[in-house]
């Protein structure tokens, strides 16, 4: 559940806060739109797994972990591609995004190997 509403965050930021203010960040306008319809998918994804998934699963959860990790690989990816046009805030924004992303991703990765099959809840 946090992993989805926290996608729901992101997608939020960045399809609000982030295209209004593309030049306060300095991240164009279509790498801002990849981000956000990847985070949007990521929140779907996510949530229907909390959702549907009644006993939860490991292999979901792992799932989720490794989306992540692509995740931050590919906005890690955008940012040094376009590190020249991004501002110092627009650096802050995607670097702090990356770090609490990864630090989720190896928490879900952890769980998913520490608990049973039973015991994992999304």
């Amino acid at each position: 559940m946090i992993d989805g509403l926290g996608a729901l965050l992101s997608a939020s930021i960045l399809g609000i806060v982030l295209l209004r203010f593309e030049g306060v960040f300095g991240m164009p306008v279509p790498a801002i739109w990849f981000l956000f319809v990847t985070a949007c998918a990521l929140a779907i994804f996510s949530l229907t797994c909390c959702l549907f998934v009644q006993k939860g699963s490991r292999s979901y959860l792992r799932i989720i972990a490794f989306t992540n990790l692509e995740y931050g690989c590919i906005t890690t990816g955008l940012v040094l591609y376009y590190f020249t046009e991004l501002t110092g805030l627009g650096l802050l924004y995607f670097l702090l995004e990356v770090a609490v992303i990864a630090t989720l991703a190896i928490i879900e990765l952890k769980s998913a190997s520490a608990l049973s099959e039973e015991q994992v809840v999304l």
